[in-house]
């Protein structure tokens, strides 16, 4: 027990910290991809990403000393790695967006879920690491969740599935990327240059395609929407760095609750049977890869 002045209080544990943490930092994520979805009504996705990524950078500015500090994030010795990491969320981020208008969040989610297993694979090509047989054993679980999701041959295709799996495989790419950033790196950082590259992609877009906000209140949904997700990049970042990976990870799939109870409060989306079939199988493929990569002393 640790005492402060007569009382007592419990000591949370290292591992159940992180874990809240990291309940915390996805459920972040996930209120505020509600709240874009509510936006891509209203505005084109890049330019939605330009004006959120505004005030995610005016908000992570104000919390940088908590993160690591300014001056150390821009003094790193790592920015190409942190570049391309931050082009590859850009672009996975934009084809989320791109996703939203047309199906429930819950939708996008399962597909994006697929980042693990494809890193994995881009992993054992790339960086020349070991293949398991439990890597092929997540690869056809995954395989076998996608065909459900797409039911080909008997039922209506959706070609804007398609941008769920690019994002997955850009969110994969990118975690590639983070492998050649060290762990000394600043928490700033790991959304600091995201942001930077977003602005960056995304204000060439605003130049010729001008589109300020529509009203106060979407402005007002804008700036709550960045600053969930720098608070979301704050509690994971906190999440991974205080517990063991393999205990966290798994707890992403918090996300995929929030996209149901809220897709559904919100919008009235209802997850239909294949959907439900798919994701659950991509997510237990996803979570038997981190218990293994776990148990072979792997960094996921």
């Amino acid at each position: 027990m640790e005492k402060i002045g007569s009382h007592s209080l419990p000591v949370i544990p290292g591992s159940l910290k992180a874990i809240i943490f990291m309940i915390i930092g996805c459920s972040c994520f996930s209120i505020s991809d509600i709240l874009l979805k509510v936006l891509t009504s209203s505005m084109p996705p890049v330019a939605l990403a330009f004006w959120v990524d505004i005030a995610a950078l005016a908000i992570a500015l104000v919390f940088s000393a908590q993160m690591g500090g300014l001056r150390k994030t821009i003094q790193s010795a790592h920015k190409k790695p942190h570049l391309l990491r931050g082009l590859c969320l850009t672009c996975g981020y934009i084809l989320f967006l791109l996703s939203l208008p047309h199906m429930p969040v819950a939708n996008s989610y399962t597909l994006t879920f697929l980042w693990p297993i494809i890193a994995t694979f881009l992993a054992i090509f790339i960086l020349k690491e070991q293949a398991r047989h439990y890597h092929w054993v997540c690869l056809a679980l995954g395989m076998l969740g996608i065909t459900i999701i797409l039911k080909p041959g008997f039922g209506d295709y959706n070609a804007a599935l398609l941008f769920p799996l690019g994002s997955a495989c850009f969110f994969a790419t990118a975690m590639i990327a983070s492998r050649k950033i060290p762990e000394t790196e600043t928490h700033l950082s790991f959304a600091f240059y995201p942001i930077l590259v977003t602005l960056a992609v995304s204000g060439t877009y605003i130049v010729f395609n001008f589109e300020a906000p529509a009203s106060w209140t979407a402005a007002l949904l804008m700036l709550c929407s960045g600053a969930l997700n720098v608070l979301g990049c704050i509690f994971v970042g906190r999440a991974f760095s205080c517990g063991a990976t393999a205990a966290v990870s798994p707890f992403e799939y918090v996300k995929m609750f929030w996209a149901v109870v809220l897709g559904y409060l919100v919008f009235g989306d209802v997850l239909d049977p294949f959907t439900a079939i798919g994701a659950a199988l991509i997510i237990a493929s996803g979570i038997y890869l981190m218990l293994h990569e776990s148990n072979n002393g792997a960094k996921p």
